[in-house]
């Protein structure tokens, strides 16, 4: 039995080196345990031919591969960094030693606005899919609103306080930083109508920020874990474009209190949403504004309303914010009316939101109109007449505000406990 086990041996042996190519053959040298043991580094080697590819510093046969000289990956390197630097995924002060290469300074000069491709590329090496990055960019994003403060009537001490608090920050970073840096969150709550959407679309167009209008049905999902992944991506995307604002109107919809009866998955989000809003995801140097709409802000979970640092009522408006109103909504239409007739329909419509003082002009411009009943096909656009102050009184008398007091009273109490004034 030994015998045999000694003969099988080797023959394993000889048909080993029998069917071993030549050019791969090993040497004598390669099992020299001395040669290993006085070099300490030298190992077994392949001889690949006369057009193998050996490391470089070898001389004898082949190619060699140079390694790249180190200017080039010192350069390649820094360049990283600064593209880095500038979408926010790296902190300033981690990237002051590093001086602005040709490069940087043509993308500083250009003021080029990334693209969804240019944003893919760069979270790459993140773990956000690409297809969420895909679903907010291109369900999210908006183009840059044209409002301005003229577009809103009245509020002006809220106007005074967004420009100290929001705008310029946004303007100037380098500026307001520490305690006077702007806050991550404001929350904008009051009745119906009253022109929170539109204070919201006037910052990011004051400040030249992008603007990202986010909703429930954009984030939520009916698979599991997709709901955070894409408030991650949100976020994701949202610095890289920064200085940038997320719009969330009807806020408590998403970011409601959570209860013990409530889905793990929307509780998932919810958290997910908490961290990357104002937790260990975020940093301070990022440049990135949550703006917060919601007619029921009882609702909010106790943790949102505590990320919402500030927190503005928009109540009704007053005299002369109906008067500003009233003029912006009739600025387009032909009407004949004076300064004092203005202030008329003004005094009449106590108690109106901005949305419901639309509204009576509009049912008053349709009063002309109905004049011509049956002989619209042969009238002419000059023949129908201005709108005229009994028309806004008559339509005002039609048209019911959409605010009770019962419901002014719950916004005012819930704002001497929570909120701050502008």
């Amino acid at each position: 039995m030994v015998l045999l086990s000694c003969f099988t041996a080797l023959d394993l042996h000889l048909i080993f080196l029998f069917f071993v190519p030549a050019p791969y053959a090993f040497s004598d040298k390669d099992f020299n345990p001395e040669g290993v043991k006085k070099t300490g580094t030298k190992k077994s080697q392949l001889s690949l031919g006369s057009n193998n590819v050996r490391r470089s510093g070898r001389k004898k046969g082949g190619k060699n591969i140079q390694p790249p000289k180190k200017s080039i990956k010192d350069e390649l390197e820094k360049t990283k960094l600064q593209l880095k630097e500038l979408t926010g995924a790296v902190k300033p002060a981690e990237s002051e030693k590093l001086k602005p290469g040709p490069l940087i300074q043509t993308f500083k000069k250009a003021k080029k606005v990334p693209t969804k491709e240019d944003i893919i590329c760069q979270l790459s090496s993140s773990a956000i899919e690409e297809r969420f990055i895909d679903q907010i960019y291109d369900g999210c994003l908006m183009t840059k609103p044209e409002v301005t403060w003229d577009d809103i009537g009245g509020l002006e001490p809220m106007k005074i306080s967004m420009k100290e608090m929001i705008i310029d920050p946004l303007k100037r970073p380098d500026i307001f930083r520490g305690l006077r840096a702007a806050p991550k969150g404001v929350l904008l709550y009051g009745p119906p109508g009253t022109g929170k959407t539109m204070i919201a679309r006037c910052i990011a167009s004051q400040c030249d920020s992008s603007f990202l209008n986010v909703s429930a049905s954009k984030l939520t999902s009916k698979w599991v874990g997709d709901g955070e992944k894409a408030v991650q991506a949100l976020f994701a995307v949202a610095r890289a474009m920064q200085p940038s604002i997320i719009f969330i109107d009807e806020v408590d919809s998403m970011l409601s209190k959570r209860t013990e009866k409530e889905n793990e998955s929307s509780k998932k989000m919810k958290s997910e949403f908490l961290v990357q809003m104002d937790g260990a995801a975020s940093q301070e140097a990022d440049n990135v504004l949550v703006i917060g709409a919601t007619n029921r802000p009882d609702d909010l979970d106790e943790a949102v309303r505590r990320r919402f640092q500030k927190r503005f009522m928009i109540p009704l408006p007053d005299n002369q914010g109906r008067l500003q109103i009233l003029k912006a909504v009739l600025a387009h239409e032909k009407i004949a009316l004076e300064e004092a007739d203005f202030c008329t329909v003004a005094n009449s419509l106590e108690g109106y939101s901005g949305a419901d003082i639309r509204k009576v002009c509009a049912e008053a411009s349709m009063t002309p109109v109905r004049e011509w009943s049956g002989f619209l096909d042969t009238v002419e656009l000059s023949e129908i007449r201005a709108i005229e102050l009994h028309d806004l009184m008559e339509a005002a008398e039609r048209v019911k505000p959409s605010v009770s007091l019962k419901d002014l009273s719950h916004y005012e109490d819930f704002h001497k406990l929570y909120g701050d004034k502008p």
